[in-house]
Protein backbone atom coordinates (compact mmCIF):
# COMPACT_ATOMS: atom_id res chain seq x y z
CA UNK A 1 0.00 0.00 0.00
CA UNK A 2 1.33 3.45 -0.88
CA UNK A 3 0.00 6.85 0.00
CA UNK A 4 1.09 10.47 -0.25
CA UNK A 5 1.94 12.31 2.92
CA UNK A 6 2.97 15.94 3.14
CA UNK A 7 4.49 16.04 6.59
CA UNK A 8 6.39 13.99 9.15
CA UNK A 9 6.24 10.20 9.26
CA UNK A 10 3.18 9.09 11.19
CA UNK A 11 3.30 5.33 11.05
CA UNK A 12 6.89 4.30 11.69
CA UNK A 13 7.01 2.04 8.61
CA UNK A 14 4.54 -0.49 10.04
CA UNK A 15 2.41 -2.93 8.06
CA UNK A 16 4.44 -2.70 4.86
CA UNK A 17 3.24 0.78 4.04
CA UNK A 18 5.41 3.25 2.20
CA UNK A 19 5.42 6.98 1.67
CA UNK A 20 5.60 8.79 -1.65
CA UNK A 21 6.69 12.35 -0.93
CA UNK A 22 6.79 15.01 -3.62
CA UNK A 23 9.79 17.31 -3.81
CA UNK A 24 8.54 20.60 -5.22
CA UNK A 25 10.63 22.08 -8.03
CA UNK A 26 10.68 25.64 -9.46
CA UNK A 27 8.03 25.11 -12.15
CA UNK A 28 5.52 24.02 -9.47
CA UNK A 29 5.51 27.52 -8.00
CA UNK A 30 5.95 26.11 -4.46
CA UNK A 31 8.88 27.39 -2.39
CA UNK A 32 10.64 24.17 -1.32
CA UNK A 33 13.12 26.22 0.74
CA UNK A 34 10.46 26.47 3.43
CA UNK A 35 10.67 22.70 4.03
CA UNK A 36 13.05 21.31 6.66
CA UNK A 37 14.73 18.68 4.47
CA UNK A 38 16.36 16.86 7.39
CA UNK A 39 13.05 16.49 9.16
CA UNK A 40 10.98 15.37 6.21
CA UNK A 41 13.33 13.38 4.00
CA UNK A 42 16.11 11.96 6.15
CA UNK A 43 13.75 9.55 7.94
CA UNK A 44 12.50 7.99 4.73
CA UNK A 45 13.74 4.46 4.17
CA UNK A 46 14.25 2.07 1.25
CA UNK A 47 10.49 1.34 1.16
CA UNK A 48 9.67 4.99 0.50
CA UNK A 49 9.89 7.22 -2.57
CA UNK A 50 10.84 10.85 -3.15
CA UNK A 51 9.10 11.97 -6.35
CA UNK A 52 10.46 14.86 -8.41
CA UNK A 53 7.91 16.16 -10.92
CA UNK A 54 9.93 17.63 -13.79
CA UNK A 55 8.46 20.44 -15.88
CA UNK A 56 11.58 21.64 -17.67
CA UNK A 57 15.37 21.40 -17.77
CA UNK A 58 15.77 23.75 -14.80
CA UNK A 59 13.61 21.40 -12.70
CA UNK A 60 15.67 18.43 -13.88
CA UNK A 61 19.00 20.03 -12.93
CA UNK A 62 17.70 20.93 -9.46
CA UNK A 63 16.22 17.44 -9.02
CA UNK A 64 19.56 15.76 -9.80
CA UNK A 65 21.37 18.00 -7.31
CA UNK A 66 18.73 17.45 -4.64
CA UNK A 67 18.57 13.66 -5.19
CA UNK A 68 22.33 13.50 -4.69
CA UNK A 69 22.14 15.75 -1.62
CA UNK A 70 19.35 13.71 -0.04
CA UNK A 71 21.26 10.45 -0.63
CA UNK A 72 24.48 11.96 0.74
CA UNK A 73 22.60 13.06 3.88
CA UNK A 74 21.23 9.62 4.71
CA UNK A 75 17.95 9.42 2.79
CA UNK A 76 17.67 5.83 1.52
CA UNK A 77 14.35 6.29 -0.29
CA UNK A 78 13.99 5.47 -4.00
CA UNK A 79 14.18 8.57 -6.20
CA UNK A 80 11.52 8.85 -8.92
CA UNK A 81 11.55 11.40 -11.73
CA UNK A 82 8.19 12.10 -13.33
CA UNK A 83 7.58 14.45 -16.28
CA UNK A 84 4.70 16.89 -15.99
CA UNK A 85 1.95 16.28 -18.49
CA UNK A 86 2.35 18.90 -21.21
CA UNK A 87 5.86 19.78 -20.00
CA UNK A 88 9.06 17.92 -20.71
CA UNK A 89 8.48 14.87 -22.90
CA UNK A 90 9.01 11.50 -21.16
CA UNK A 91 11.52 10.42 -23.83
CA UNK A 92 13.55 13.58 -23.25
CA UNK A 93 13.57 13.04 -19.49
CA UNK A 94 14.69 9.43 -20.08
CA UNK A 95 17.60 10.70 -22.20
CA UNK A 96 18.65 13.12 -19.47
CA UNK A 97 18.50 10.38 -16.85
CA UNK A 98 20.62 8.02 -18.93
CA UNK A 99 23.30 10.72 -19.19
CA UNK A 100 23.10 11.71 -15.52
CA UNK A 101 25.39 10.56 -12.71
CA UNK A 102 22.35 9.13 -10.89
CA UNK A 103 21.82 5.39 -10.57
CA UNK A 104 18.81 3.49 -9.26
CA UNK A 105 16.42 6.25 -10.30
CA UNK A 106 12.91 5.44 -11.49
CA UNK A 107 11.26 7.15 -14.44
CA UNK A 108 7.64 7.46 -13.37
CA UNK A 109 4.92 8.44 -15.84
CA UNK A 110 1.36 9.32 -14.89
CA UNK A 111 -0.21 6.96 -17.40
CA UNK A 112 -3.77 8.09 -16.72
CA UNK A 113 -2.87 11.49 -18.16
CA UNK A 114 -2.05 9.83 -21.48
CA UNK A 115 -4.74 7.15 -21.55
CA UNK A 116 -7.58 9.46 -20.63
CA UNK A 117 -6.41 12.88 -21.83
CA UNK A 118 -9.38 13.25 -24.21
CA UNK A 119 -11.84 11.41 -22.00
CA UNK A 120 -11.26 12.82 -18.50
CA UNK A 121 -14.97 13.40 -17.90
CA UNK A 122 -15.83 9.81 -18.86
CA UNK A 123 -14.09 8.59 -15.71
CA UNK A 124 -16.61 10.46 -13.58
CA UNK A 125 -19.69 9.37 -15.54
CA UNK A 126 -21.76 6.31 -14.72
CA UNK A 127 -21.18 3.34 -17.06
CA UNK A 128 -23.92 2.76 -19.61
Amino acid sequence: MSFHQHGPRLYGGAYGMSLVMDYKLPSSGVNQDLIDKDRYYKNLDQNDVVKFVIGDERDYVEAVVMAQELANNGCTAMMAFSPTYGGVEPARLAEWLLLSPLRDVVLSIQLHKYFFKDNEKKLEEEPE
